[in-house]
């Protein structure tokens, strides 16, 4: 693949805007249609099969971690495309859940990542997690868990789901989010004011910033209606007058 690229990349220079306008060689022009196609990769074919290979390790006796880290780090690269991140809803679901709340426990912050990429700016993905309880199950994790990085990747993994997503922060309200978030900061300074602490306390932060902001826009908005609805009537109540 490397020297495929490298081939290309001079085959451009040569072939650039100021270099002498000749017809392309047969030979040439043969190498360069191989050398796209063995440079193009199906990316919704990769996706599918790390998830795949993903979840043969989980299913192994003996996974080996070092490669589903790795295949975790693809996969995170790939969901960044939105469309590829659908993709993933249909044929990752069940092995993201599987690594979430069964999988090994050196890997479970890099499961919220995923997570967190796969709901980012994405409402169906968005539903989905919020839906099927994963957002719910994840909110009570801040009772107990004490581990800074994982705190760390918890919180981004629900900043995404819930970020302007009402019924998810609806949920996170029923669930006693608030005050999970704020207990697991306090407890966490309590222990430790080491920057990590504190740079997770400010994210901690944020999101509870967020949650009551767009509580406070829904209550806005509902209070506009409710205002313009009352208007309407007096002024089709005043029109009505005065016909009289």
């Amino acid at each position: 693949m490397a020297q495929n690229l490298q081939g290309l990349l001079r085959f451009a220079i040569e072939h650039s805007e100021n270099a002498p306008t000749e017809p392309i060689d047969p030979k040439d022009a043969e190498w360069l249609r191989e050398a796209l196609s063995a440079s193009t990769v199906d990316l919704s074919k990769q996706l599918t099969d790390d998830v795949h290979i993903l979840s043969s390790h989980l299913s192994s006796t003996e996974p080996n971690l070092d490669e589903m880290k790795d295949i975790i780090e693809d996969l995170l690269t790939l969901t960044e495309d939105l469309d590829l991140s659908n993709n993933f809803l249909v044929v990752g679901q069940d092995v993201l859940l599987k690594l979430l709340f069964c999988g090994p426990p050196s890997l479970r912050a890099d499961a919220l990542r995923l997570l967190g990429n796969i709901t980012q700016n994405n409402p169906k993905a968005q539903s989905l997690y919020t839906d099927n309880g994963v957002l719910a199950r994840l909110i009570v994790l801040f009772e107990e868990e004490t581990n800074v990085e994982f705190l760390r990747y918890l919180l981004l993994a629900i900043s995404c789901i819930t970020q302007t997503y009402m019924p998810g922060i609806n949920v996170f309200m029923e669930s006693n989010g608030v005050n999970l978030v704020l207990d697991a900061l306090v407890r966490e300074l309590r222990k430790d004011k080491s920057d990590k602490v504190l740079r997770l306390v400010s994210k901690g932060a944020f999101l509870v910033f967020c949650v009551m902001q767009e509580l406070a826009l829904k209550e806005l908005r509902e209070y506009i209606v409710f205002f313009l609805y009352i208007r309407s009537i007096n002024v089709v109540a005043i029109a009505k007058k005065g016909y009289g």
